[in-house]
């Protein structure tokens, strides 16, 4: 399918990265591209339905990094390398953003049980600058899909399995689940499709992992063996989701402060981030 993604694999990191490898200057200028591409649409597949979207690709200069003034997140230098953490272990990572509204349809054959409290754990993320999520009882209007296979399937290599003791194989978040998503060039998000296995519908753990899942998927947040605070839907261990905890919430509302409409790599971040405290001397 065109410009499906399927994640098949999903990161864990074993150990906290505080530094990415990259030799960094203060004074690095930031280059994003190096000539403007012009594209009149961009085509997406939603749910097996081809969609057109305008795109224009420009160069971005330090001219038009006005936002920078204002990225009040970057001062909580604690917070900062946590951010960088979840979002850029992969050093091939690049941020993903939601830049359309997300709206959410379950699937009647997920338990009411599980669709209720499902849904008062989406309802109760505070209102995050630029994210806006709501559900929808009609299929046809939904971006982002909650489905439950016909068929049962593990979601996750036997090979990549072998890594994990059987009584970690709970704590998998993408353990019988699979995820596939429509995104562009940049990034930016505009569908999302997480497909269940319908056998995990009898784990007792499943909402927690359905919760673990959902936020992961706002911004391909990666799972901490170590670094994550206890209770964090980023912390392998913690197993009880009620709500989100301060730091996924300050996380959240980093990672939306501003839609990004170039592509931001660890290293473009780092960039901006060095931009930014020299704005402030």
């Amino acid at each position: 399918m065109e410009n499906e993604l399927p994640i098949t694999k999903f990161l864990i990191l074993f150990l906290i990265v505080s530094n990415l490898g990259f030799s960094q200057s203060k004074n690095e200028p930031i280059i994003f591209r190096n000539k403007i591409e012009k594209q009149k649409s961009f085509r997406i597949t939603k749910f097996m339905q081809t969609v057109e979207i305008d795109t224009t690709v420009v160069v971005k200069t330090n001219d038009t990094l006005n936002f920078l003034n204002d990225f009040k997140y970057f001062d909580d230098e604690a917070l900062f390398k946590s951010y960088v953490n979840y979002v850029f272990s992969n050093r091939n990572t690049t941020i993903q953003q939601f830049i359309v509204p997300v709206l959410i349809y379950l699937d009647s054959k997920i338990p009411d049980n599980i669709s209720t409290e499902y849904k008062k754990f989406v309802n109760s993320i505070p209102k995050i600058d630029n994210l806006n999520i709501s559900f929808t009882n009609k299929k046809e209007d939904a971006n982002y899909l909650l489905s439950v296979s016909e068929k049962d399937f593990f979601g996750i290599s036997k090979k990549d399995l072998e890594k994990f003791n059987e009584q970690d194989y709970n704590k998998l978040v993408f353990l019988k689940m699979f995820a596939s998503l429509s995104n562009d060039q940049n990034g930016n998000l505009y569908a999302y499709h997480l497909k269940i296995s319908p056998s995990i519908l009898k784990n007792k753990n499943t909402l927690n992992k359905l919760k673990k899942a959902f936020f992961k998927s706002l911004g391909n947040f990666s799972t901490l063996i170590y670094g994550a605070p206890k209770g964090s839907t980023l912390d392998f261990e913690t197993t009880e989701i009620d709500d989100l905890i301060d730091e996924d919430i300050q996380v959240l509302k980093m990672h939306y402060h501003y839609i990004y409409n170039f592509r931001i790599n660890a290293r473009n971040f780092y960039n901006l981030y060095y931009n930014y405290k020299q704005k402030k001397i």
